[in-house]
């Protein structure tokens, strides 16, 4: 890849375009980069703007300010892609540019060594010989490349958060006119919908870095994993905003054939998004199943809290989550199922989509499919509540309601996984429903029995559908949970001190 194809200098190429866009003034191209510098150097860092001692809470702004203070809350910006320790080099970098574009001389076009604190990829390049050998060599670039490639790694219009510590942003690889419209569309959703993320908690008398370390976009996740999709869905939101609904509309489109990049400081991941989620995304129904997802209870662990061994199970839980949305085929759906959790209402659309676009199955099949299911996670319901009959209103009775109704289903799901084959996974799962719970499977569960007998849908994928629509609870019994379902960790330090 030559420097000047590189995603991050495109993108502050578009970036320049954008600010062009949004200026009356005719400037110069030395004065444009000069102010872009200068606009990035004040976003440095941020600090608290008012006196936190005694407080809950803290308001903070951006500040033009090389070193931190982390006992003060003087932290690094999490769209300067550098650590803490090597933050004084890229500092320096757009000191020295913003000297150098202010020499009257300034030569834009003299080749010089890319260094990572411009561009934080930039290490040592493999190159070949001619002889078939192998030569590392560091990349060269114009200054004016150099520059190009600073902007980008310290604007913060762009999507980043920060990690255990480290600094990520996600770049996409489009052309100069859609990247030119993901700018526009980002910024807009900055400028309207990010209400208190510059807002962070005082504990034990020291403030916290504020929300924004967590995603600088509307609906940032609570889980990092979850942040490309994230984007993709606030970026299908936008489509209803009348300023910007045809650029984002534009922008989902270029991103069904695009690589994205996930950046850090010297390393980027490469991934991208199936066109069925994008979709899910332009119909702004992306965003409900992915804040709806969060709030999945494992069935080992119940609900997410402040403790390793289940914050690591949750993890690999959205890890698994996250890959499903992106890659949405057989394999990721696999791979997911495997961390055994109910769900929110919110995932019978993912599921839908899931078997009527990747399995091909008939609407009207899955619909059958889901009302079996719904009785399967009803029953274990009821299961629960006639145990603790006589102690209703006790302790913990919510969670050894759900203790009773998770070892239920997975004894309903084990009857399923056995089946030899279709008629005998139907025989297994009715039976044993209906003798614990004296009923019979609904009227409209038979289109799907009945194709399942006759072999009209593999059996693999009749176990699929049928424990998905079986771990997702009923509305019901989400508003009689709603005293449990809160998971925040209000103890939490999102973002490491």
């Amino acid at each position: 890849m030559k420097i000047n194809e590189h995603p991050l200098i495109k993108y502050a190429e578009a970036l320049l375009l954008f600010r062009k866009e949004d200026s009356a003034d005719a400037k110069t191209e030395e004065l444009s980069l000069l102010e872009e510098i200068r606009h990035c150097k004040n976003r440095f860092r941020l600090m608290p703007n008012e006196a936190w001692e005694g407080k809950e809470d803290v308001s903070y702004d951006y500040i033009a300010k090389e070193k931190g203070n982390t006992e003060k809350g003087v932290f690094l910006s999490p769209s300067i892609m550098s650590t803490d320790m090597l933050a004084g080099n890229v500092w320096k970098s757009l000191s020295a540019y913003e000297a150098t574009l202010c020499e009257s001389d300034c030569d834009l076009e003299k080749m010089k060594e890319v260094v990572m604190s411009e561009i934080p990829l930039a290490g040592e390049f493999l190159g070949f010989t001619e002889k078939g050998g192998i030569t590392r060599s560091k990349p060269k670039a114009s200054i004016k490349e150099k520059i190009l490639g600073t902007i980008a790694t310290t604007t913060d219009l762009k999507p980043c958060c920060q990690h255990e510590g480290s600094n990520f942003c996600i770049i996409p690889d489009l052309s100069a006119e859609r990247m030119l419209d993901f700018i526009y569309v980002f910024d807009r959703m900055m400028r309207q919908r990010t209400e208190g993320l510059f807002k962070g908690r005082v504990i034990k008398n020291k403030p916290k870095r504020p929300l924004l370390y967590r995603g600088n976009y509307p609906g940032a996740p609570k889980s990092f994993v979850m942040n490309g999709i994230s984007l993709l869905a606030a970026l299908g939101e936008m489509t209803k905003d009348s300023e910007c609904s045809i650029r984002a509309e534009r922008v989902l489109d270029a991103l069904k054939s695009a690589d994205i990049y996930l950046i850090q400081y010297g390393d980027a991941k490469p991934f991208s998004y199936n066109h069925y989620i994008i979709e899910l995304a332009k119909q702004k129904q992306l965003r409900g199943i992915v804040d709806g997802m969060y709030y999945s209870r494992l069935y080992k662990c119940g609900k997410r809290i402040a403790q390793k061994s289940v914050s690591i199970e949750y993890e690999r839980f959205d890890f698994a989550l996250s890959r499903f949305l992106h890659l949405f085929n057989s394999s990721s759906f696999k791979d997911f199922m495997v961390f055994r959790a109910e769900y929110p209402v919110s995932a019978e659309l993912l599921f839908n989509t899931y078997f009527i676009r990747i399995e091909k199955m008939d609407q009207k099949v899955v619909e059958s499919a889901k009302s079996l299911g719904q009785w399967l996670n009803k029953i274990a319901s009821k299961v629960a509540f006639k145990e603790l009959e006589k102690a209703k209103g006790s302790p913990n009775y919510w969670q050894k309601w759900e203790e009773i109704k998770f070892k239920t289903l997975v004894e309903l799901e084990s009857s399923i996984f056995s089946a030899k084959n279709g008629p005998a996974m139907i025989a297994q799962i009715l039976t044993r429903a209906g003798r614990i719970s004296n009923t019979d499977a609904p009227f409209e569960a038979s289109l799907f029995i009945e194709n399942t007998i006759i072999g009209n849908i593999p059996l693999d994928s009749a176990k699929d559908i049928l424990i998905a629509f079986s771990r997702i609870k009923s509305e019901k019994q989400s508003m009689e949970q709603e005293d449990i379902d809160d998971v925040e960790d209000d103890s939490e330090d999102l973002n490491n001190a």
